[in-house]
This record gives structure tokens, sequence and C-alpha cells, in this order.
């Protein structure tokens, strides 16, 4: 199995650095500590689905969302299944997390309820997307499936940011940027599969 690992990797951390630069290194460690849990708790639950689901990853690409794996041709039922558990595992980190009053919990639970909904949010490379991707395909067939992904991602992409905005929460606005640049990115370069999308050379995923 080989890992690549795209430039937004360096997007959370460069977050991170930015909260410690205008916050406090208390803020910033808890902003670390949750960006983490949340990337680290998706990423397990999806290779657990895909485990029990008898299906092996033969590349892994690193990008600012996390990571994207090649599974093969996925049926529906089985792209469904593994992204909607990283879904469903991040959020309940994020209820339980809820239920804690320390600082690190409550900063992780915060944190976690943008980081679900970015997930659950039908733009590559999140879970939602690359779910919405695999329906797309089936609905319409590879290359205007893959058209409409990526439509829906730069639409999306760009809702997210503007939601981010209305909130006050900007840490989101770098993260909807990689979604925005992967779906004008996809739109064209008509790549039927998300990891070969972002494998590309100079891909930004």
């Amino acid at each position: 199995m080989s890992v690549q690992a795209r430039a937004s990797i360096l997007v959370l951390p460069g977050l991170v650095l930015a909260q410690a630069m205008v916050g406090s290194p208390r803020m910033a460690a808890s902003l670390a500590v949750a960006l983490l849990a949340c990337s680290m708790v998706t990423g397990i639950a999806r290779l657990g689905m895909a485990a029990l689901l008898g299906l092996r990853h033969r590349r892994t690409v690193l990008h600012g969302l996390g990571a994207s794996h090649d599974w093969g041709r996925l049926k529906v039922r089985e792209a469904l299944l593994v992204h909607l558990a990283g879904i469903l595992a991040v959020g309940a980190m994020t209820l339980a997390c809820r239920q804690n009053p320390s600082y690190l919990a409550q900063s992780v639970a915060g944190v976690g309820i943008f980081w679900t909904a970015i997930q659950a949010a039908p733009v590559l490379p999140t879970c939602g997307g690359e779910a919405a991707w695999s329906l797309l395909q089936y609905a319409l067939g590879p290359v205007r499936g893959a058209t409409w992904s990526a439509r829906i991602t730069i639409l999306g992409g760009i809702a997210c940011c503007w939601i981010g905005l209305q909130l006050g929460t900007v840490f989101v606005i770098p993260l909807c940027g990689v979604a925005i640049h992967n779906g004008w990115r996809s739109y064209r370069t008509r790549t039927t599969e998300p990891v070969e999308l972002f494998a590309l050379p100079g891909a930004p995923a």
C-alpha cells in the first residue's frame, strides 16, 4: 500500500499556528487536540467499516480534511456504509464530549460539531462528498456523475464558506477552500475516481 500527501495537509497545522498567534497557547493546544481527534476518529471508523465489509485499500492520499483511500470500484451500498461510518463516529464522539464539562472535552465537542457538518456535506473530499460521488455515478454514469459531483462540490464549498462567515467560524473557511479547489479541478479533468483526483500532480487535496 502506498501513501501520498498533498500540500493541503498543512491546512490544519496552519489553523493551529494561527490560533497560537492570535489567541492563547491553551486555546491552540485544545484546537490541535480537537482537530486531530476528529480526523482520526473519522478515518478509523471508515477503515473499520471497510474491514468489516472485506475491503482493502491499495493507496492512501493524505489531504486537508483527513485521508482518501483507493478501494477500487465500490458498490453503492459499500460506499455509503464506509463513509456513513465516518460521519456517525465523529458525531457520536461529539455528543459524548458535550457531556463532559472539562475545557478540553468542550473544545473537542465544539470543533466536532463543525467537523461532523463538513463531513456530512456532499463536497469532495469529505465522507459525504465521496458517498455522493458514488450515488451520482450509479445514477448518471461515470462521466456525468463526476461532473455533477464537481458542480455540487463547488457550490457546497461556497455555501459552507458563507455559513462559516455568518457564524464567525473562520477556521472552516480554509477547509471549504480545499473543497472548492477540488471541485474545480474535478470539473476540469473529468476524473472518475476521487482518489485519482487527489493524487493528480499538483492537486490541492
